[in-house]
């Protein structure tokens, strides 16, 4: 009775319990595949996302911090979307987009090509705009990278 009994215990699996676990075993591996490529992929467009918003913040920052070290703005002027230039009561300065770069020279004539100072990168389009009677510097900047668009504004007041 004893050696029945182990016997039967030993028997193994039959073919159907193994195909039962291969198919639970392969569906919950594709589970996980697919969960770490869902992952991935909203990883992936955060962090595009995120690129972007920091392009823009540099681009406002750099803007910001040349308009208030110069102190007033007698002038903001733009021409054809790829270049501005930010006549201010001690100087001027000027912005221009090259391809997708935003670059600053802290002179209009010449412009300084290759010795310009790279701004961001990812920008599409820059408008500016003065109110001189509010003394307001508004900036319009659009980016786009990697499949993906960004509108910021913002306002300089001084």
């Amino acid at each position: 009775m004893r050696i029945e009994a182990k016997k039967e215990r030993e028997r193994g699996l039959t073919l159907i319990e193994f195909l039962i676990t291969l198919v639970l075993s392969s569906f919950l591996i594709l589970t996980i595949v697919a969960l770490y490529s869902f992952d991935f992929n909203l990883f992936s467009t955060n962090v595009k996302d995120s690129q972007l918003q920091n392009e823009a913040n540099i681009a406002i920052e750099h803007i910001t911090k040349q308009i208030r070290r110069r102190g007033v703005v007698a002038d903001v002027i733009g021409a054809n979307d790829d270049w501005l230039r930010v006549v201010l009561g001690s100087g001027t300065c000027q912005y221009r987009l090259i391809g997708d770069e935003l670059r600053y020279c802290d002179t209009f004539f010449p412009w300084c090509g290759a010795s310009s100072l790279l701004v961001a990168k990812n920008i599409s389009q820059i408008n500016f705009s003065y109110d001189s009677t509010k003394k307001i510097v508004r900036m319009e900047i659009e980016l786009s990278g990697g499949g993906k668009s960004l509108e910021v504004e913002s306002q300089v007041r001084l």
